[in-house]
């Protein structure tokens, strides 16, 4: 049998205080169905298929491939432009999505659970649950969220 392709991803959250202190949590996500119906539409130049959004939510059951939304999603944000990692000077088929949660936004919700959404925001891509993080004004979240085909 050939090697087959493959896409998976890893999700950092970085919970960083107004002092520059920092904690990370760091573990692989789940690819959705939708991933793969997003990637086709995309290699035909459907726009409305790209990764356009990253959602958060307290939801906390674990991930599926099967999920088509996050369990209790409270703030939603685009994923501005990607990056595209390099390794020895190569692009080698990894992508990187950085958001950003301020102080001020989506305080007061005990946050477990991110996911990547198509542009027409309907299409879950990917999920993960985390270590419940009750953000407040005290700290920003960065959240990394990588895809890496082989």
């Amino acid at each position: 049998m050939r090697d087959q392709p493959q896409i998976y991803g890893q999700l950092q959250v970085t919970a960083i205080d107004r002092n520059g202190s920092r904690f990370i949590y760091d573990t692989p996500n789940v690819i959705t169905y939708g991933a793969a119906t997003a990637a086709s539409h995309v290699l035909m130049g459907e726009t409305a298929y790209s990764i356009a959004y990253m959602a958060f939510g307290t939801g906390n059951t674990a991930p599926v491939r099967g999920n088509t939304a996050l369990d209790a999603e409270v703030y939603r944000t685009s994923v501005g432009t990607p990056t595209y990692p390099l390794v020895a000077g190569l692009e080698i088929g990894q992508v990187l999505f950085d958001v950003l949660l301020d102080f001020g936004v989506a305080n007061g919700n005990a946050l477990t659970e991110a996911g990547l959404f198509a542009s027409n925001g309907t299409l879950l891509l990917a999920r993960q649950v985390h270590s419940a993080i009750t953000k407040s004004s005290n700290y920003q979240l960065e959240y990394r969220w990588q895809l890496i085909f082989t």
